[in-house]
């Protein structure tokens, strides 16, 4: 009995608010963590929070919006880590993706105060993510040639200005029925070169959504 009292009194409790679970600190040495599933402040694993370019299909979606599946490998990848997924939630947007520690099942009330010594429950409190949400950001692209379907266009204004030019190019491109695939947001990024009277080669660069370079034809008003 004093030697149960004595583990008693020693008990200390601390609340985390990231999760809202009691952890107790007995003095008792925790589980080992699995080497390969690395738990805590997730702004700690986190450390690589910017995954570069990443090419994606050609959808007729707006370009930006990745897998899950393929946003959960590039994070182990490059944080040389094998994250727990189920025990965090993930939501993707276009060219961001924000990942936070998933609620904790264990709720304070029904966590017991000695039973809680006992190896699966111990393990739960061990292997959580805290911290607050962290938000991952990258850069989706299309192949240009693959998103446009069709590159010959009807009349256009040859003899405008380069930046008109180029944005009638690509007003132009997206209002073909075929090239449903094909859905620039800006003309950032997006550059021509060698224009003829009836061609002209449209470069999508790195800061561009489609990336390559197609050739483009085209009828000009003034012929």
């Amino acid at each position: 009995m004093k030697k149960l009292l004595s583990v008693l009194g020693a008990l200390s409790l601390a609340t985390i608010p990231a999760s809202g679970v009691v952890a107790c600190n007995v003095g008792i040495t925790p589980p080992e963590i699995n080497e390969e599933l690395k738990y805590g402040d997730l702004s700690e694993i986190l450390e690589v929070r910017d995954l570069g370019r990443i090419e994606v299909e050609p959808t007729e979606d707006k370009i930006g919006i990745i897998s899950l599946d393929v946003f959960k490998d590039l994070i182990d990848k490059n944080n040389k880590n094998d994250l727990d997924w189920d025990k965090l939630d993930v939501v993707i947007n276009i060219n961001e993706a924000i990942v936070s520690p998933k609620a904790e099942e264990i709720e304070p009330e029904k966590v017991p105060e000695i039973e809680m010594f006992d190896e699966e429950i111990e393990e739960q409190i061990e292997e959580k993510y805290t911290g607050e949400a962290v938000t991952v950001t990258f850069k989706a692209f299309a192949d240009l040639n693959k998103s446009l379907t069709s590159k010959v266009l009807g009349e256009v204004n040859s003899e405008a200005e380069d930046d008109v030019f180029l944005n009638e190019i690509l007003l132009e491109l997206g209002k073909l029925t075929r090239n449903t695939k094909f859905n620039p947001s800006s003309n950032d990024g997006y550059s021509l070169k060698d224009k003829t009277s009836s061609t002209v080669i449209l470069v999508g660069g790195e800061e561009a959504e489609y990336f390559g370079e197609a050739t483009i034809s085209f009828t000009s008003m003034s012929s």
